[in-house]
């Protein structure tokens, strides 16, 4: 056997590897490998690839990866096919929840360019005894497999706190079995010392990385674009199903403005931002997945995806904010997206929303060629037109850099009525195997007579299937009757898709493709012999293309990493704010965010949006921090409305309109008592709730204003309040 390599190894890219095997007789066996030579680096708190700085944003998937009607069963092709599509949508991290995937997951990964973090095996708490030695070998076990997989790039020993001593036994356990070239660092939701991991916000370090495993936990449905548009027309009280809807019940419309709220956050403390940074996060799921639901449908629509990849503008938002910023390595791209459809019932007015990447300083909306005023810039990532009145035609948004020269652009016409139906395979470029495992997809539109999508459609679809092929059909959501494996499906805005299998038989595979009132549509796929005999083929598994780049890209030589200072990472430091903050991993659904006040006082402002003022405050909050929000965001509704961790020991308090319904708190360990004070805000009262004595280090998780019902007509929004009580040094009163 003999391995020759060709290619300049100096680019550190794109280079050919052959394994050659022979017996001296006869022309050998020849393999090539195509691959690519990579740098990785954590320097203190930032994560390096060929010398680049990286912020590591992208999704937080089960590791089952699984689809619609087939589940975990598919071609290695079709998860280069959905790994890909994360990486086209400018993802720079996968990490799965909370076990090993499959190890065609993995290795897609590694051909499709997406990093990886690796879990072990988790029950997202610490373990003792036999339970604790299982998830260590089971840790080993997934080191020993994984560890030459180049995109893999940080181990993850638990999704929860670990004692530390269980954290140096994962460390050295990555020492003892993955010890060279990069040293992947072993870390997660425990405070170890070489990365660290949360859920719920931006956490500044120093010393060590610091990536959110996962943020934006609300749900979307793909077929809810705003509360203008069917299925749902929102009607007065249905709060839940509103454009300011609750986090597990969100439109599209709304979704994409709150990612822009929370990334905003992260882009904000991204790496070069300052000493102390946070190197990004993964949104939680990639696709709607089989897990435990929180909305009104049945399982989760978490998914900036629906179940069969089709995106949502979910996908698109991210997809534009995380373009244009080298730290993505996406620089040179700017992006606008205009979300939506522009399909409305006349004398409809609503807000029109405009998404953009770094680099885009001005946006201009037309609607049919005429400049419309009144829009403003809400963050780093959105315009808002507040009230556009529709009318047919075409609106389109121009973004302009900072010179005045337009960009990039985005728009959307008004579409005709359903007039045909078109159907599209996708599949492996080699063709369909007849082995019974390989498939493909069929992405079924219903048009216009124009062939435009029609983005209202809700078409039932009747599907007939000759030759040899497995039905298995698509998915449908929530409120009507389930169609698993059903030959008939309904569109949703005028498009899905429905997975067929091949059998063991080759030939022609013919669909149709029908709709009451729609000019049809057909299509053939030929299922190709793969040559099996006695159960083995010679045929390897099928996989998607792997596109290298033209041109390396690699940044300058850098020193030698700095070192952490004595202490850095003492246990008893662990609970500190690594900015030396009050407070730390700070997040907030609020659109219009919170700010960290000092001292505050009699006379000093509330609300950021309202001149009102503190009057009467009670001795103990005199002095205190607080954070200051807008009182307009009283009738925002997320679970997560503010959280954030106390940096040193003390207590939290919260100023709460006794006019609310449901008090935000939930999920915070340390419970809140209400006490006998009032303050007047607005001249409405505020009960005074106290928490309990806190340590450095613990969270406080609150929902939005009343949280699980809409607030009631004129309420105020809360107001929390932080202040470090110490009777002995690192104890709270």
């Amino acid at each position: 056997m003999a391995i020759c390599i060709s290619g300049n190894l100096a680019t550190r890219f794109s280079t050919s590897v052959y394994t050659i095997v022979g017996t001296g007789e006869g022309e050998p066996d020849v393999r090539k490998i195509t691959t690519g030579f990579r740098k990785i680096e954590v320097r203190g708190a930032e994560f390096y690839l060929n010398n680049r700085v990286l912020m590591t944003h992208g999704y937080t998937p089960r590791s089952q990866n699984e689809w619609a009607a087939v589940g975990a069963a598919f071609p290695d092709w079709l998860h280069d096919f959905s790994n890909g599509y994360m990486v086209e949508g400018n993802a720079r991290l996968v990490r799965w929840e909370h076990t090993m995937p499959s190890p065609q997951t993995i290795s897609s990964c590694d051909r499709v360019g997406l990093p990886q973090i690796m879990p072990g095996a988790d029950r997202e708490q610490d373990s003792v005894g036999r339970e604790w030695e299982m998830r260590v070998e089971i840790m080993r076990d997934t080191i020993i497999y994984c560890r030459n997989n180049p995109s893999i790039i940080l181990w993850e020993a638990a999704n929860n706190v670990l004692t530390p001593e269980h954290t140096q036994e994962m460390i050295a356990l990555r020492d003892t079995w993955d010890p060279r070239g990069y040293q992947r660092p072993m870390g997660g939701r425990s405070e170890g010392p070489e990365w660290v991991s949360w859920m719920y916000g931006v956490r500044k370090e120093k010393h060590r990385l610091s990536v959110d495993t996962e943020f934006m936990r609300d749900e979307s449905p793909r077929r809810w674009w705003d509360q203008w548009s069917p299925p749902y027309f929102h009607k007065a009280g249905e709060w839940k199903l509103t454009d300011n809807a609750g986090g597990w019940n969100r439109n599209q419309d709304n979704m994409c403005v709150m990612q822009s709220i929370v990334h905003e956050q992260y882009y904000n403390a991204r790496p070069g931002t300052g000493e102390a940074v946070c190197n990004g996060g993964t949104q939680i799921f990639f696709a709607d997945s089989d897990s435990f639901t929180r909305s009104v449908d049945t399982f989760r629509r978490s998914g900036p995806t629906d179940a069969m990849r089709v995106p949502k503008d979910s996908f698109f938002c991210n997809q534009t904010m995380w373009s244009n910023t080298p730290e993505l390595w996406t620089d040179g791209k700017p992006s606008i997206f205009l979300p939506g459809h522009w399909n409305y019932p006349a004398g409809t007015v609503k807000p029109m929303y405009v998404f953009v990447s770094p680099g885009i300083e001005k946006v201009e909306l037309l609607l049919n060629g005429k400049p419309l005023a009144g829009g403003e810039r809400t963050n780093t990532f959105l315009f808002t037109f507040p009230d556009v009145k529709w009318e047919a035609g075409k609106i389109e948004a121009l973004g302009y850099d900072e010179s005045g020269k337009v960009v990039a652009r985005s728009g959307r016409e008004t579409v005709g009525e359903p007039a045909k139906v078109r159907m599209k395979v996708i599949a492996q470029p080699d063709g369909l195997r007849a082995d019974g495992s390989d498939l493909f997809l069929i992405e079924t539109e219903v048009l216009d007579a124009e062939g435009r999508r029609c983005p209202l459609a809700m078409n039932i679809i009747n599907y007939q299937v000759e030759g040899p092929a497995t039905w298995r059909g698509g998915i449908w959501e929530e409120d009507v009757a389930k169609y698993a494996n059903a030959k008939v499906l309904p569109v949703i805005n005028g498009i899905h898709r429905v997975i067929v299998r091949s059998t063991e038989e080759p030939g022609t595979i013919k669909i149709t493709a029908t709709a009451e009132g729609l000019q049809p549509a057909t299509l053939e796929v030929r299922s190709q012999e793969v040559g099996v005999k006695h159960g083995v083929t010679t045929a390897l598994p099928a996989v998607l293309p792997v596109a290298f780049s033209t041109q390396p890209v690699y940044g300058p030589d850098l020193g030698p990493a700095p070192t952490p200072p004595p202490g850095a990472f003492d246990t008893d430091n662990l609970g500190s704010s690594a900015t030396g903050e009050i407070i730390y991993d700070l997040s907030t659904a609020f659109p219009q965010g919170a700010t960290l006040v000092k001292g505050v006082n009699d006379g000093s402002v509330i609300y950021k949006d309202r001149p009102w003022k503190f009057e009467g405050l009670p001795d103990y909050l005199v002095g205190a921090y607080f954070l200051q929000v807008a009182n307009d965001d009283a009738t925002a509704s997320a679970g997560e409305g503010v959280v954030f961790k106390i940096g040193t020991a003390g207590r939290v308090y919260i100023a709460y309109d006794d006019g609310n319904v449901d008090f935000p708190v939930r999920s915070s360990p340390t419970g809140f008592n209400k006490t006998e004070d009032k303050i007047l805000i607005g001249g409405r009262p505020h009960t005074i709730y106290r928490s309990g004595a806190m340590n450095g280090g613990e969270l406080t998780y609150l929902g939005t204003n009343s949280w699980t019902e809409q607030p009631p007509p004129g309420v105020n929004n809360y107001v929390v309040f932080i202040k470090a009580e110490v009777d002995e040094p690192g104890k709270a009163p």
